[in-house]
This record gives structure tokens, sequence and C-alpha cells, in this order.
């Protein structure tokens, strides 16, 4: 018999992963870093312990077959950021104590297109559950295109290079 709690968080590390994925696909990216307090928000969590974290890699695998995580310095075993590839990342990733912006303004041009999550939403947004859920209704239904959503995420994604994105109106 499965264990609930463990269904429970399949079930949501997958329900995140499918979010994330839009994100990183309509923002053109390989490889999207999502930092700490961010995947604990996301996941409605306080703490980000380590089984989670390993349940968590195994359960975004299809969508994120790539995971590699970046621990706090002088923390082994405390994640500071994740990085969710669609291709292999772990040899692009700068070592070393840096921030996630920094990391990612050092990987090398040949790496996977890599955006921060919390650049593309904004430093003072946060998206709560019932907006994850309406936005991937309204993609899913055909009720928004993926344009749309660009928009919704954040107009502009910070990467190797910089990238603009414009907001189109719908008719």
């Amino acid at each position: 018999m499965n264990d609930p709690h463990r269904e429970f968080c399949r079930q949501q590390h997958r329900f995140v992963a499918n979010y994330l994925a839009a994100v990183a696909w309509v923002n053109d990216l390989e490889c999207i870093v999502v930092e700490r307090r961010d995947l604990e928000a996301l996941c409605g969590l306080e703490r980000f312990k380590q089984e989670r974290v390993k349940w968590f890699r195994d359960d975004v695998a299809e969508w994120f077959p790539y995971v590699h995580p970046i621990h706090f310095a002088n923390k082994e075993y405390s994640v500071g950021t994740m990085y969710l590839s669609r291709k292999p990342i772990e040899d692009f990733i700068p070592d070393g104590t840096l921030s996630a912006e920094r990391r990612i303004a050092l990987t090398p041009p040949e790496s996977p297109k890599t955006g921060l999550f919390t650049t593309l939403l904004g430093k003072n947004r946060k998206v709560a559950r019932n907006d994850i859920i309406s936005m991937m209704t309204l993609l899913a239904n055909g009720l928004k295109a993926p344009d749309e959503i660009k928009a919704e995420v954040k107009p502009e994604v910070r990467t190797r290079t910089r990238i603009k994105f414009e907001l189109r109106k719908s008719a």
C-alpha cells in the first residue's frame, strides 16, 4: 500500500513541475533555476528537507530529467537552489559560493539556455497556487495562448543575454 503522504507529495511535485515547465517553455528556456524559498513556497513548505529533495528530483524527472541541487556553503544537506533542466546542465554550472543570478551569468555560452525563476516573476511577486491552477487551466484548454502567458509570468528574462518579451493583448 502506498503512503498517502508520499502520494500527496508526488502530486504536488508534479503540479509544480508542470507549472515550471510551462514557465520555461514560454520563455524559451531549457533550464530553470529555482531558489529554496521559491521551492518552499511553490510546495507550501516551511522547510525543504533532504528526503523531500530526493522525492522532488524523482517526481519531476519526466519534465526535467536533469536536476542539479546547489547546496548552501558549509551546509552539505541544505539546498540553496535547484537547476531543473531538459538537457544535461551539471558540467556547465560554475563552482564556488555565488548567488543564483551570478552563477547563471557565468555559465558558458554553449550551456543550455537558463533563467532564474524569481527574475521571471519579478522580485516582489509571489505566485499563489490558485494563480497557477488558473493559468495552467486556461493554457491547457486553449483559452489562452503561450504568448499571453508570457506577460503573466514576467515581461523580461535575464540569461546570458538580455531578452525582452512584448505583451500582446488578445483580441
